[in-house]
């Protein structure tokens, strides 16, 4: 009875760690406040609040009302439909690139775009792209419902212009 309680405690922490590995998020700055209904959106994706913990640039816990349009923030939560999340988590930071993290929907690779809760990441040819183990490979080399980390500069709503595409 004692090993089968071990096994089990090792299991869900284990549960945990890849789980939490995989967390969408999101990276970028607020351009919308809703206080009533505790929503914010970045680059067109409308981000519920009324769970999340957010915190200072210090690691400090801050109230809703400490957030402001403009300030640079990194989302971590749950795509929950398209351009739509609930978080978990928002850290103010110093302005910093854009980020999207999730699970890939759709590759068109005639225009070289993935699509990600309905966000567009545009891969060009200069854009580094990855597997887990930090290798160059091609955008044929990934998949719809692959976990990637997008990384570039948000060039109008709901578009990500990619500097790097890494696999997770």
């Amino acid at each position: 009875m004692k090993s089968a309680k071990i096994i089990l405690a090792i299991v869900s922490i284990l549960f945990v760690f890849v789980t939490a590995s995989y967390a969408d998020g999101i990276k970028g700055n607020i351009t919308a406040i809703d206080n009533e209904d505790y929503i914010i959106h970045i680059a067109g994706v409308k981000i519920t609040v009324q769970n999340a913990v957010i915190e200072n640039e210090s690691n400090d816990q801050i109230y809703f009302s400490g957030l402001a349009i403009g300030n640079y923030v990194d989302v971590e939560g749950s795509f929950t439909d398209t351009a739509k999340m609930a978080a978990d988590t928002i850290t103010l930071e110093h302005e910093g690139s854009a980020m999207v993290k999730g699970q890939i929907e759709s590759i068109d690779f005639n225009t070289r775009e993935i699509s990600i809760s309905g966000i567009k990441i545009q891969v060009s040819d200069q854009t580094q792209l990855q597997d887990r183990n930090y290798t160059d490979v091609t955008l044929e080399q990934f998949n719809p419902n692959d976990y990637v980390e997008c990384n570039g500069s948000w060039i109008e709503p709901l578009k990500l212009a990619a500097d790097k595409v890494k696999m997770d």
